[in-house]
């Protein structure tokens, strides 16, 4: 992790990026609002990198090829869950979440909307001062680092988020203020952390494909 000193420009953060190794953490206290939000238009196109901003604090995460991986996965295998079980969902992908009254931003892995797809779909802009945060958010966790953003989700009102660490799926659930873990998922029951992890042992082994096939198979086996 590389720690930046307080008055860094995003000029100065721009370049950092570009030397920015697959995995590794940038972290500048101290960061005005604006800078940030002059850097999330720089950076609009390189997907390889993750923002989040909480009341100063700037985290630029490299995410490696691996992290990106599982994210599609995992983003396939939910949108495949819903197909089959007949549930409307919108994708957001890793879109930027920020409210400017807060001073917190965050980008996450992937998000979606469920309970509240009907109130979002058609909308190429979503503006959190008028519509609802996703209603889940998966981080690939990778390098423990996700953990911090959970105080940025709770600000934003997110209801779920679902951390994977390359082995294991943990579903947390947002509640008097914090996030519990649980074993089950509010936001798409039925999608349990068994049913969700066999399918991504089979990515491993097999591919995407494999994964989403067996994946829609357990589901129409259950009837």
């Amino acid at each position: 992790m590389r720690v930046m000193s307080t008055q860094t420009t995003h000029d100065e953060v721009r370049e950092a990026t570009e030397h920015l190794p697959d995995g590794s953490t940038l972290v500048i206290h101290g960061f005005d609002w604006d800078e940030y939000e002059l850097l999330l238009a720089d950076l609009r196109d390189t997907p390889h990198l993750r923002l989040s901003y909480d009341s100063g604090n700037l985290r630029i995460v490299s995410i490696s090829p691996e992290h990106e991986d599982y994210a599609t996965v995992l983003a396939d295998l939910i949108v495949v869950f819903c197909d089959e079980s007949e549930i409307t969902v919108e994708a957001r992908g890793r879109a930027t979440w920020r409210k400017p009254e807060l001073t917190k931003g965050v980008e996450g892995d992937a998000c979606f909307y469920v309970q509240n797809a009907d109130r979002i779909i058609g909308k190429r802009r979503i503006d959190l001062a008028d519509d609802p945060p996703p209603d889940l958010v998966v981080e690939v966790d990778l390098t423990t680092e996700a953990r911090h953003k959970f105080s940025i989700y709770a600000a934003l009102g997110v209801a779920e988020i679902w951390l994977y660490d390359g082995e294991v799926v943990r579903f947390y659930q947002f509640r008097d203020g914090d996030y519990v873990e649980t074993s089950d998922s509010k936001v798409l029951p039925g999608l349990s952390i068994e049913l969700l992890v066999e399918s991504l042992n089979v990515n491993r082994e097999q591919g995407q494909t494999a994964a989403r096939r067996r994946l829609r198979q357990k589901i129409r086996s259950r009837g």
